[in-house]
């Protein structure tokens, strides 16, 4: 009798475990709080992105962490959150997520930096992404001890040096101490197009003794306008993001000033500019907490975005249960534009003028650019009408007073999800109701 007792007890604790692991696998922790939780606890940030339109992708990623190997493997070494389809942290991981990262998991450090990640021309395993993710930020542990070790000792080699430079770009740590390091170790008669080049490549933050001995070398153009134009681009776009968020760090406005104008250097048309102008100030309002002027400028940032989406006249294709909506011709005529065409996918535009709407809803509390939201909204929905967002549109449309508009909105949503079997449809059905009711929606 005791062996089947301590069998049966061992199977509930078991099963116990794994019951315990589904439901503990992501905190309830928003972005910035993961990201301090990371840094009190020197872990890593495993954030999962649900997809806008993928549901089934959205289930079936937490059921394959939720396995007990994965699930204490996350437990135990990352803080792991998840940005669901109405998190408001949405818009703020915008520019983490345009990148496209195994089953959309991102690995961060505590400043929010994207861990490099698991590249393969053959598929790899969900197990091997996250070990691999694991293994980049206890390297950087050790290449910052081996950093330590190398200013201790006495006799420094200049190869070495810049060994231990690329170690720490590769992983995307600082190397401002080391890059000045190498600029008072080398000879000045050995400052070549290489060494310049090599200062370059490792993407020095606008204005630092790096950046200023590099640009200011006679010998930059000869080391710089031979590389190749990617090449060039991609360097440029780190040194904007690396100075952008010591901008940040630092809450420096006249620093973001300067990187602003770096920003806008590096482009061509005055379109791209004030692109680029525009992306910087955003990330920099957004991340010092000043919402005004972040509202102000993203106002103006996706007027432009939704007017160059008006102006391609690009409609994508709807699934089955759109192609007899009574709403797409007159979406359709609303672009104002004889050379709409359908295209299949999903429209990229879509999503960000969604994701854009939905962020104003939830923090311009006294609705200052409510109809500007509601305009993204609907050009949204009439690049691609989808549930999600059907229901941003609908919720614009309710606080603006557009009762009747918004419940039929809500309703085209519920029935989209429903259509596609998605769960979400029966949360939005007592928020439809209370539509119908005039009651107050927070």
């Amino acid at each position: 009798m005791k062996t089947p007792k301590l069998v049966l007890l061992l199977l509930v604790c078991f099963f116990s475990s794994i019951t315990k692991a589904q439901e503990n696998l992501f905190e309830e922790l928003s972005y910035k709080q993961a990201l301090k939780k990371s840094a009190a606890f020197k872990k890593p940030v495993l954030l999962f992105y649900e997809m806008d339109d993928n549901e089934k992708w959205n289930e079936v990623i937490p059921k394959a962490l939720s396995k007990p190997d994965i699930a204490r493997l996350i437990n135990d070494y990352f803080i792991s959150i998840k940005v669901s389809l109405e998190s408001k942290d949405r818009i703020i991981v915008q520019d983490l997520v345009n990148q496209k990262v195994p089953f959309s998991l991102y690995f961060l450090d505590e400043e929010g930096s994207l861990l490099p990640f698991l590249k393969s021309a053959m598929p790899v395993s969900m197990d091997s992404v996250i070990k691999y993710a694991l293994k980049t930020y206890q390297n950087r542990a050790l290449v910052q001890q081996i950093e330590k070790t190398y200013f201790d000792k006495g006799n420094k080699n200049i190869e070495d040096l810049k060994k231990l430079i690329q170690a720490k770009t590769d992983l995307g740590l600082d190397t401002k101490l080391l890059l000045t390091e190498f600029i008072n170790l080398l000879p000045r008669d050995s400052f070549n197009t290489g060494s310049v080049r090599f200062l370059m490549r490792q993407s020095p933050a606008f204005g630092s003794n790096a950046y200023q001995r590099a640009v200011n070398s006679a010998n930059f153009s000869e080391a710089w306008w031979p590389m190749a134009l990617q090449e060039r681009i991609e360097i440029n776009q780190r040194i904007i993001k690396k100075s952008t968020n010591i901008a940040i760090t630092n809450r420096d406005m006249n620093y973001v000033k300067s990187v602003v104008q770096f920003a806008r250097f590096t482009c061509n048309t005055e379109k791209d500019k004030l692109y680029a102008e525009r992306t910087v100030l955003m990330n920099y309002y957004m991340h010092t907490g000043d919402t005004i002027r972040y509202m102000e400028i993203a106002a103006m940032f996706n007027d432009d975005y939704a007017a160059a989406s008006r102006q391609a006249g690009i409609i994508t294709a709807t699934d089955s249960t759109d192609a007899a909506d009574p709403e797409i011709p007159e979406r359709l005529r609303q672009l104002n534009t004889p050379t709409a065409v359908r295209v299949a996918g999903r429209s990229p535009q879509a999503i960000y003028l969604n994701s854009a709407a939905n962020y104003f809803y939830r923090i311009d509390r006294e609705k200052r650019y409510l109809q500007k939201a509601v305009n993204w909204a609907a050009l949204s929905v009439a690049l691609y009408p989808d549930y999600m967002n059907r229901h941003t549109y609908a919720l614009l449309l309710y606080r603006s007073g557009n009762k009747e508009q918004a419940i039929e909105m809500e309703r085209l949503a519920i029935k989209n999800a429903k259509d596609k079997q998605l769960s979400i449809a029966s949360k939005w059905e007592p928020l439809l109701q209370k539509m119908k009711d005039g009651a107050e929606i927070n």
